[in-house]
């Protein structure tokens, strides 16, 4: 595959979109909105591309979260019916195709839930929502009144809030109304809320300070109380200047940035950075699929151990007990090859000999002892099926060269 070659993928990975955004802010996604105004669009629009699906891991946390939610209104049952319940939500969200990757619902049926996680994941987050539900009120389905009513917040699990003042809107996981009158604002994360360095992570601080802007909106002279609850940390603070100031001055910059109703074109919002390694919207990028076409194997001795994303073009296909082996070159004529690739995913990517493609999320089990970039990867992990690399995503850019 030559630089000329690469070029020609690139240009055609799309042609030029216009975009609009037609919805208030949305709190969770402020922190993608600072990193990248295109992929927060993508998200909160839910507009048509091509994404790459959850880790297994993410939908567990997810269905750990739809299980909670659901106890503080039902109650909680016996341990193993939590962790049957669990299960069931687990393999309900990987069986979705907008939720998991075409490679995890084949995996899925290849290998069961045991091919994703282990008995003692689905014991040790049943452990979670177990703990978690038990320390919150319990609040029955019938007082669980879902919208502000007569300019007061709701109170309970899964509010919708929205304020037309901030021009926000979203919905929390728990609200509580204080015994002093004020009010509580309770989000679930599964996983770490705080950075390696000891913060907050950001992104969770804006989450939380856009909540407690709509419902300040709504009851102006409540005081309100902020608690993030991770798997084994917690995080408290009262709705002050700091916090107010913050979420006001992104809420601002995305309508600087993305005003409502007006049409903005992708390249104008996309912004490259470390972040783009953990975008699920990534195959729909034009930007960065450009920049990745244009990318060589040698020429990244930077590798870290994070997101393997690779282009090339194809030079040939093996198939063997319904797993691919595919050999590629790069735009600077390298080879390498990514094994274990489904038939079927071949075939749905429709991918050939000459075909230019994208791949994301491979696998690799080269050593990272000196930074340098693999030439080997992996999809299917035949030996250890829960090392497999769940969110590999396939994508040809172009029509195969005749």
């Amino acid at each position: 595959m030559n630089e000329g070659t690469a070029e020609a993928a690139a240009n055609s990975l799309s042609t030029r979109r216009t975009l609009i955004r037609t919805k208030p802010a949305s709190p969770s996604a402020l922190g993608l909105l600072e990193l990248c105004p295109l992929a927060y669009l993508m998200q909160t629009e839910g507009m048509p591309r091509k994404t790459i699906g959850q880790h297994p891991a993410a939908l567990l946390g997810t269905a750990v979260h739809a299980v909670t939610s659901s106890m503080i209104a039902t109650g909680i049952p016996t341990p193993q019916d939590v962790i049957d319940t669990v299960k069931k939500e687990f393999l309900k969200l990987a069986g979705d195709p907008a939720r998991s990757s075409p490679f995890a619902r084949w995996m899925l049926q290849r290998y069961g839930i045991e091919g994703f996680v282990t008995r003692r994941q689905l014991v040790e987050r049943s452990a979670y929502v177990i703990g978690l539900a038990s320390r919150l009120p319990h609040i029955p389905a019938s007082r669980r009144a879902t919208r502000a009513f007569d300019g007061k917040v709701p109170t309970g699990s899964e509010r919708w809030l929205e304020s037309e003042k901030s021009g926000a809107a979203g919905k929390v996981d728990l609200i509580l109304r204080t015994p002093q009158g004020g009010l509580k604002i309770i989000d679930f994360k599964t996983g770490k809320i705080y950075e390696e360095d000891g913060q907050i992570k950001r992104a969770y601080i804006l989450q939380m300070a856009g909540y407690a802007r709509m419902a300040e909106d709504l009851e102006p002279a409540a005081n309100l109380e902020l608690e993030l609850i991770g798997k084994t940390e917690t995080w408290c603070s009262p709705f002050n200047q700091e916090l107010r100031s913050m979420v006001d001055s992104v809420i601002a910059s995305l309508r600087l940035k993305l005003p409502l109703g007006r049409e903005i074109h992708d390249e104008q919002t996309a912004v490259l950075g470390e972040h783009c390694a953990r975008c699920s919207s990534r195959p729909s990028c034009r930007v960065y699929g450009t920049e990745l076409s244009r990318r060589t194997l040698a020429n990244r001795d930077t590798w870290n151990g994070g997101s393997l994303d690779v282009a090339g073009q194809v030079a040939e296909i093996r198939v063997e007990a319904g797993l691919a082996t595919l050999l590629f070159e790069d735009a600077g004529a390298a080879r390498a090859r990514i094994v274990g690739i489904p038939e079927a995913i071949v075939e749905e990517a429709n991918l050939g000999v000459g075909r230019e493609f994208h791949a994301y999320s491979l696998g690799t089990s080269e050593a990272n002892r000196d930074g340098r970039f693999p030439r080997n990867f992996f999809v299917v992990d035949t030996a250890l099926p829960g090392r497999s690399a769940f969110q590999a995503t396939f994508a040809a850019t172009e029509r195969a060269s005749t």
